[in-house]
């Protein structure tokens, strides 16, 4: 059996069909697995901002701190958005509402604005601007 062939009109410079490559995430079809996640993601994510938290004021830089924190928010908005799709598309109501609790512990988390911890930092690079590196 030959490998799937890309769409057509995919060609790589040289004339030849560019590989096709595909990845599907996990997507949590139980309860326990969405509870699980949720719980992954805050762990996860208050490990990040006590690691943020922690710095010290000559350790503050843009990368240690506003990279670490972009970086956190964007494998937060990964899970949360797995949690919101099965929430709008599973056809197990047990399972949709695990998702919509999941979704909902994960806001609280959060909060509006900046999620605990960044304001620290913040307060930091306020103080010492010379430590943004340019």
């Amino acid at each position: 059996m030959s490998a799937p062939q890309p769409p057509a009109g995919r060609l790589s410079e040289t004339g030849r069909q560019i590989p096709f490559c595909h990845y599907r995430p996990h997507v949590e079809t139980t309860t326990n697995e969405i509870a699980a996640t949720a719980k992954t993601i805050i762990a996860t994510g208050n490990a990040a901002l006590d690691r943020i938290g922690k710095l010290g004021a000559k350790d503050v830089n843009f990368h240690q701190h506003f990279v670490a924190l972009d970086d956190l928010n964007y494998q937060i908005g990964l899970g949360a958005g797995r949690l919101s799709l099965i929430e709008q598309t599973s056809t197990n109501a047990a399972v949709r509402d695990a998702a919509t609790g999941a979704s909902k512990q994960l806001s609280t988390w959060r909060g509006p604005g900046l999620p605990r911890g960044c304001l620290s930092g913040v307060e930091k690079l306020r103080r010492h601007p010379a430590a943004v590196e340019r």
